[in-house]
């Protein structure tokens, strides 16, 4: 593990994320939480998405069932509530990132992904919770 390459890409994961969220509240305020959801299975999605061959592994079919999950439920909650339950959803996915064994062999993903992907998650989550 490189900590300095992994606190560098977890840093830039949560500035970037940070950095959408705030446009997605100014320009679209009342689909913020819908693309929320979105991208939470989309982000569950990049890792078997990634693989070199296909299939999936039990953690992966596991972490995009969840998402999925997750998502249909928030849409059928108040807004505020919605967020925070995808915000929780968010940050549970940066525990996945940080489990996340990269293997070359395996993944098509740069070395740093799963610690951009778990700023990005940590980020979004927090901000989804703290704007409820």
């Amino acid at each position: 593990m490189h900590l300095s390459k992994d606190s560098a890409a977890l840093a830039q994961g949560a500035g970037f994320a940070i950095a959408a969220d705030i446009a997605l509240a100014r320009l679209v305020p009342h689909r913020r939480t819908a693309i929320a959801a979105i991208g939470l299975v989309a982000a569950a999605a990049v890792y078997p998405l990634s693989r070199r061959r296909l299939g999936m592994t039990i953690g992966e079919t596991l972490t995009l069932a969840a998402a999925c999950a997750v998502a249909v439920s928030a849409v059928r909650l108040p807004a505020p509530t919605a967020r925070r339950v995808l915000g929780v959803g968010w940050a549970a996915h940066a525990v996945y990132d940080a489990v996340f064994t990269h293997d070359a062999a395996i993944t098509r993903l740069p070395t740093t992904y799963a610690a951009a992907c778990a700023g990005a998650d940590i980020a979004v989550g927090a901000r989804l919770i703290l704007a409820s």
